[in-house]
């Protein structure tokens, strides 16, 4: 027996002549990149950005791609407790010291023996950290501190004062430390 088949449809979707030519006479909008001018740009931003980058240690010294600090986050002026002033240096100061720390050849070298991932490397709040007025009631002096066995990494980069930032060796010797936990 034969299925009765419902006979197959054509659907047929088209514009107007008058459309097709009114579209044809439109300009684009200038505000718009097309996809060629939009590679540009972005070509043009990532040979800026390569040209602006900080090679502190020489222009191949950088952070191993295995072993390395993962997120790097300094106090801003907006950081619970911390009160600046005018002679307080800048948060992308701190950012560049703590970028300078990170890409320190010893520094790198150790992560990498030791195969080491922290996930941030983080500026301590020089005011309001708990953890640091605790160590000081007790007479003790807190210059940085790891939580959860290395996975975040704090450092007091700034002086009590906040007038600048403490001695690079001493940064240094502490982020070396608080490695070593």
């Amino acid at each position: 027996k034969k299925k009765n088949r419902k006979p197959l449809k054509i659907m047929v979707v088209a514009t107007n002549n008058s459309t097709i030519q009114e579209l044809k006479n439109k300009k684009s909008d200038p505000l718009i990149r097309g996809f060629d001018q939009q590679k540009d740009v972005m070509e043009k931003r990532k040979a800026a950005s390569a040209s602006l980058k900080k090679y502190y240690w020489g222009e191949g010294m950088v952070q191993d791609r295995n072993y390395k600090f993962v997120r790097i986050k300094a106090c801003t002026n907006h950081s619970f407790g911390h009160r600046s002033t005018d002679k307080t240096p800048h948060h992308f100061q701190a950012m560049e010291l703590l970028e300078k720390m990170a890409t320190d050849p010893g520094i790198v070298a150790l992560m990498k023996e030791r195969e080491l991932v922290v996930n941030t490397l983080g500026e301590m709040d020089t005011i309001d950290d708990r953890i640091m007025q605790r160590t000081e009631q007790s007479g003790g002096c807190l210059l940085g501190y790891n939580t959860n066995r290395g996975l975040r990494i704090d450092i007091k980069l700034r002086t009590d004062d906040l007038q600048g930032f403490r001695p690079y060796p001493d940064l240094i010797s502490t982020l070396i430390h608080e490695l070593s936990h």
